[in-house]
């Protein structure tokens, strides 16, 4: 019987996985407890916390233990996959489908038949494993070859191909072409509308993916109003699968709602974990990867939240307020030009006055300043108008040529943030004598205004040159 020491070797290693992506995804697991709809006192308890611990306790104990330390791990084990299977099927019996990431990112994220199959397997193999633990079976034990040996090692090659494979799916390669022909369905109107022509009526959007039952997305839902006033340039159309949970009241207040008939756009785009979002250009293709879980959609909405900079004069236009303006020396960082080579914030403004394009994704926002950086050179002449992007688009295209000639890379961000230019978009003004000229200003419309109000000061001094002295 000495092969029985497979049960408890499959189950040690499954709950050593299953302990280590808890730790890393600490905010799933309590959303596991919500959404398999868990006694409240259970979810308010430490539970959450402590059960990934739990889980690498006895997976340690279940390897290295021998005797009754072994025989009480195994009973342990044996009653944690029995409850694990008892909650699985009842959650199958629930009205809508339930997302659980037992298995972190390794593992599926929807409760079905399969998640049930998986845990009567386990439970299986854990009563095997006591079963040889009670017989004295253990790693020290004299293994011996034979059938029992082939069985066990099969199990538990079946019991990990159904834990570990089909989780975390990503969309699969080409989806830019076929993305703007996918349709949605407008929950107020009922119209189906292609994601080109929804891209382009805001001139690009965020589609957010979410479901009933997923603890996740119901975080999402509730903070979206807040990020959405934070981040105006944005426009998120949420996306829920057609005919899912429409009585329930959380989708009431959604603007911009639209169904995903069949769930083919979100497994298209994103995959099948929620909440997922993914950015779409003014022509419905896709900007960069998708996000997925919580934390990442918050990051994709809001945009990367830097630190306040410490900055001594005020975040304002010198035109805004000319007598209080106070111009300081343009910092000590460094940019990196097309060629790759360093160049002081001082040594770029050395031969002549630069205004600087400050970015940080390729959100809406910042594409559209990237395609005003030609206009905006031709408006202000006397200037140069740079862009000065901290990310580095993989999509060549995403900055034309004549924009990426001149534009100086901000690794990391520090020279914005030395700057004070900071967000999505941003500008400064340097000036050649090697002091600040205007800015930092902060978000699209308001650097806008700042290149007004730049051209407005040229063509001012142009005007004043040209009249001719008194006397």
């Amino acid at each position: 019987m000495s092969y029985l020491v497979l049960g408890n070797l499959a189950v040690a290693v499954l709950l050593a996985i299953s302990g280590a992506a808890k730790l890393r995804s600490p905010e799933e697991t309590r959303d596991a407890f919500q959404a398999l709809r868990l006694p409240g006192w259970l979810r308010r308890s430490p539970a959450p916390v402590l059960l990934p611990w739990g889980e690498l306790a006895l997976a340690v104990l279940l390897i290295v233990g021998a005797g009754w330390v072994l025989v009480i791990a195994a009973a342990a084990a044996t009653l944690l996959m029995a409850a694990y299977a008892v909650v699985i099927a009842r959650a199958l019996t629930f009205d809508e489908p339930v997302r659980c990431h037992c298995f972190g990112a390794h593992g599926g994220d929807g409760v079905t038949r399969r998640t049930l199959l998986r845990n009567v397997l386990l439970l299986v193999t854990s009563v095997l494993g006591l079963v040889g633990a009670v017989a004295g079976v253990s790693i020290y034990s004299q293994p011996a070859a034979g059938w029992g040996w082939i069985a066990m090692a099969a199990l538990a090659a079946v019991v990990a191909v159904l834990s570990l494979a089909g989780g975390g799916e990503s969309p699969s390669g080409g989806v830019a072409s076929v993305a703007p022909t996918l349709t949605i369905w407008e929950v107020s109107s009922g119209e189906r509308v292609t994601l080109r022509k929804l891209a382009g009526r805001h001139g690009g959007i965020v589609l957010l993916s979410v479901v009933s039952g997923c603890s996740g997305c119901e975080r999402v839902l509730a903070a979206l109003p807040g990020w959405l006033a934070e981040s105006p340039g944005r426009t998120v159309v949420p996306m829920r699968p057609a005919g899912h949970a429409v009585d329930d009241p959380k989708w009431e207040s959604l603007a911009l709602l639209h169904e995903d008939w069949g769930s083919n756009v979100t497994h298209t785009l994103v995959g099948s974990r929620t909440p997922s979002a993914i950015e779409l250009d003014a022509a419905g293709v896709p900007v960069g990867e998708p996000a997925v879980g919580p934390a990442a959609v918050e990051e994709l909405i809001r945009g990367r939240v830097e630190p306040e900079p410490a900055v001594e004069a005020p975040a304002a236009p010198v035109e805004e307020e000319p007598d209080d303006y106070v111009r300081r020396p343009i910092p000590d960082s460094v940019l990196i030009d097309a060629d790759g080579e360093p160049l002081t914030l001082r040594q770029v403004a050395s031969q002549q006055a630069q205004l600087l394009v400050t970015i940080d994704c390729l959100c809406s926002p910042a594409r559209h300043a990237i395609a005003s950086i030609t206009d905006w050179q031709q408006r202000l002449p006397v200037l140069e108008v740079r862009l000065v992007p901290s990310i580095r688009p993989r999509d060549p295209a995403a900055v034309p040529a004549e924009v990426q000639s001149t534009a100086l890379y901000d690794h990391g961000g520090f020279a914005a943030r030395a700057l004070g230019a900071t967000g999505k978009v941003a500008a400064v003004l340097l000036g050649a004598d090697g002091l600040i000229a205007g800015g930092p200003v902060t978000g699209l419309e308001a650097v806008e205004d700042f290149v007004a109000d730049i051209e407005d000061q040229i063509r001012a001094a142009a005007a004043e040159s040209d009249v001719p002295p008194s006397g």
